[in-house]
């Protein structure tokens, strides 16, 4: 089912909560699993926010993954367009990635904590019943909610449209390292 307010040909798919993610995730490993499309010991996943930002970052330390600034000619931001746009129409990353600033907020599978401790380990906040971590900014969002570094939350559950702009990125990663986090 497609929750979204935006519906078309490579839109991403947003207003999805923590727990549909995770659900389309457990739904697509088991499909791509019985096509033998991923072998026993993979999953789909959502990326933690460490992995998520590095994957933005690209190797930069800058603001953004191509500077310290950003346009509408460069991501889908500040509501220029009026809602999201087809996945690939802005430039990749360093590393291939496409629309890591803006277009939708993108959910995280950690909790979200107000300030990370040195050393912590992401998968520590395994999420319960508290909020979540979404970051990257959506079509809606001034620049500075896209930078890479930007992190927000948003309850675990869909109460009153926390999840309007937020949509997904899945990652595929081995069932050992999920498990040991």
């Amino acid at each position: 089912k497609n929750p979204s307010s935006f519906k078309g040909d490579n839109l991403p798919i947003e207003m999805v909560s923590w727990d549909a993610a995770m659900g389309f995730c457990q739904k697509l490993t088991k499909f791509e699993r019985a096509t033998g499309r991923i072998p026993d010991g993979w999953v789909y996943t959502l990326p933690t926010e460490t992995q998520w930002e590095y994957a933005c970052r690209a190797g930069t330390s800058s603001a953004y993954s191509f500077g310290d600034s950003i346009t509408s000619k460069q991501a889908n931001i500040e509501s220029t367009v009026g809602k999201t746009t087809f996945v690939g129409k802005y430039s990749d990353n360093a590393w291939g990635f496409h629309d890591m600033h803006g277009n939708v907020n993108e959910i995280c599978a950690d909790g979200y904590l107000n300030a990370l401790r040195g050393g912590l380990d992401p998968w520590e906040q395994r999420i319960k019943e508290g909020d979540v971590v979404i970051r990257g900014g959506a079509w809606s969002s001034t620049s500075e909610y896209c930078q890479a570094g930007f992190r927000n939350s948003a309850g675990h559950k869909d109460k009153s449209g926390e999840f309007a702009n937020v949509g997904l990125r899945v990652i595929l990663s081995s069932m050992e390292l999920n498990e040991k986090q």
